[in-house]
């Protein structure tokens, strides 16, 4: 095999980018998401509830006026059982390596980083909270309690099972397009832009957009929806302009 002269040939795509934008199509598709979501994720969440809550009265004698000051490992092994329940419809073969470590301190380690990082996409530089983070919130406030614990996991099950679809949804959609450089991308857009009733309102801006902005302005060019993108859908209409007719 030669070696690569330059970085564009270490790409090999096992798709061509139009195959892989029609499998970014179908993972995106309304009844692929709500699959997703009816049928995996919520599910999942409610597992980690009932197995949470089921733990958390165990080591609380069921006690939900019980405080949860300095109580931060009875918390975790609660998340634990809680996580493992989830693992083990979302993912099996993650519960399986959370499985492989013995103690369970070092199961939370793994379960907590893979819920917060692989399954939720959780981002601390934006405020978000992990699994640590709230056990640590909860077990460092002398009036925090078993109920106020459970009250709140249970209130946030339907924003985490919308998160994790979204996040594993996006993530499978984009399976094919990231091996693709963003060159490739950008310059397939920038065609579909050229045959469309549109064009370009900045190369420099267009050029330097993030590729989740390219992928949402073929998105815009093909007619299709951009609800996905929630507050950012208004960003991509701004790359693109109606073409002045010449008298």
């Amino acid at each position: 095999m030669d070696k690569p002269t330059n970085l564009d040939e270490l790409l090999t795509p096992e798709k061509t980018i139009e195959e892989a934008f029609q499998h970014y199509d179908t993972q995106m598709k309304d009844e692929n998401q709500l699959h997703i979501f009816n049928n995996i994720t919520s599910k999942g969440i409610d597992d980690f509830y009932t197995a949470f809550s089921k733990k958390l009265d165990e080591k609380f004698s069921g006690n939900d006026n019980a405080s949860l000051y300095g109580e931060e490992d009875k918390v975790k092994e609660a998340k634990l059982a809680g996580l493992k329940a989830f693992f083990k419809r979302v993912s099996p073969k993650t519960l399986k390596a959370i499985e492989e470590a013995g103690d369970w301190k070092e199961q939370y380690k793994i379960a907590a980083h893979h819920f917060d990082s692989e399954m939720m996409g959780v981002n601390p530089r934006a405020g978000e909270k992990g699994l640590d983070a709230i056990v640590t919130e909860f077990t460092d406030d002398k009036e925090k309690t078993v109920g106020h614990l459970k009250q709140r996991m249970y209130l946030s099950k339907g924003q985490q099972a919308v998160k994790i679809q979204g996040h594993i949804t996006m993530a499978n959609a984009h399976r094919y397009l990231n091996q693709f450089s963003k060159t490739d991308i950008m310059s397939y857009v920038k065609g579909l832009v050229g045959k469309s009733e549109q064009e370009l309102n900045s190369l420099s801006k267009f050029y330097t957009a993030p590729i989740h902005h390219l992928i949402g302005v073929r998105n815009k060019i093909e007619g299709k929806s951009l609800d996905y993108l929630g507050d950012e859908a208004e960003k991509i209409h701004k790359y693109l302009q109606t073409p002045e007719k010449k008298i």
